[in-house]
């Protein structure tokens, strides 16, 4: 059994912490025993635990020169954690967490892997610890070209999707009149859907202004959107989008829902699936609605387009493109078998491209080649 520690100072769940997730319960079946250490307590340890994941909390104190300490005694835990748990590699699963993991894999004399979900020019910050690593994996290609670019890192570096289960995340006839029939919608109406962080670079404000008016002359048109803030500093976001919601008379045709742990039964409600986002380097909701066979409208940035095949199973229009976004959306909502014919496209590409199978097996892979069993 070989011992890998994985590194998360979050404890939330967002679209990190759920791809953590999938690849924790896939390690399993190749014989790596998962080991966590979380930054405080939170949803993702009950997650990790019913994995069968051993899951230890201690507070991941950010570096700070003029209070070094704190820092000191978090890299300090992770080399004692790695000695007795005989830990054969570290995997950081994101940028903020590498400072704790590539320290403290390098004074325990053990491999480490750098996984980059994101990355921007404005990311200075501890640029000389990156390359303390052996191999940075990337969420896309998108990803790996900027983190190269601004980043100056000189090892190796892998491109790597996100996954999911394409057995858990499917059609359901049953889950869908449920859910529907829950927040009072009708077979008639068309259901769009957004999920992700309420924050303001994924657009969920910025959408919600450019579809009021069609929302307010189409009765049918109803829209759910799934998160909170809880791992983001913006609080204040969702409450502009509820005041905005309140102040149209919108109350019934556009419902937040908050944090859902069921997301299949979310996306089987949807006629259509939206990603207003303005950076995402991957999106990872793009493929959970893509395998539940909902066609998808999202944001021609970033990674998206790696994901989204334009007219074959979606839209890609830019994000502040109020007429093509109503044009996508009134396109698609006057053509069902459009909308059928995208879905099952959708899905069929995430069978192909993003299952836990074909990931987990590259990820191994580097595995294997770090700790040379």
């Amino acid at each position: 059994m070989k011992s890998i520690l994985f590194i998360n100072k979050v404890a939330e769940l967002g679209g990190a912490e759920i791809s953590l997730l999938t690849l924790i319960e896939d390690i399993q079946k190749y014989g790596y025993r998962p080991f966590v250490v979380l930054g405080s307590d939170g949803p993702l340890r009950k997650r990790l635990e019913e994995l069968n994941s051993k899951v230890y909390i201690y507070p991941l104190d950010f570096p700070h020169f003029k209070k070094p300490i704190p820092f000191v005694k978090s890299v300090f835990f992770l080399t004692r954690l790695v000695k007795s748990e005989k830990i054969q590699l570290i995997h950081s699963n994101t940028l903020w967490d590498n400072q704790y993991g590539v320290i403290a894999a390098k004074l325990s004399h053990i491999p480490h892997i750098l996984h980059v979900r994101g990355f921007s020019k404005q990311r200075n910050s501890w640029k000389a610890l990156y390359n303390m690593g052996c191999l940075a994996i990337c969420n896309s290609k998108h990803t790996k070209e900027i983190f190269l670019k601004y980043s100056k890192f000189k090892k190796k570096t892998e491109v790597v999707y996100n996954a999911v289960d394409i057995e858990k995340l499917k059609p359901d006839k049953k889950k869908r009149s449920m859910i529907r029939n829950h927040y009072g919608f009708t077979d008639v109406d068309l259901v769009m859907g957004m999920a992700g962080r309420l924050t303001e670079e994924k657009g969920q404000l910025a959408l919600l202004k450019i579809l009021i008016p069609i929302l307010k002359k189409q009765p049918q048109y109803k829209i759910l959107i799934a998160g909170d803030a809880k791992i983001h500093t913006d609080y204040k976001y969702p409450e502009q989008i509820s005041s905005l919601i309140k102040k149209n008379g919108l109350n019934k045709n556009v419902i937040l829902t908050g944090f859902l742990k069921d997301m299949t039964s979310f996306y089987n409600a949807l006629d259509l699936f939206l990603l207003p986002s303005f950076r995402e380097p991957f999106g990872r909701v793009l493929i959970e609605a893509m395998a539940t066979e909902i066609p998808v409208i999202a944001s021609r940035v970033d990674g998206v387009v790696e994901v989204v095949d334009h007219s074959i199973l979606g839209y890609l229009v830019e994000p502040s493109d109020a007429d093509d976004w109503l044009y996508c959306i009134d396109k698609l909502d006057r053509n069902e078998s459009l909308r059928i014919q995208f879905g099952k496209a959708g899905r069929k590409k995430v069978s192909k491209r993003f299952t836990p199978d074909q990931i987990t097996y590259k990820i191994i892979s580097i595995y294997k080649e770090l700790i040379k069993c």
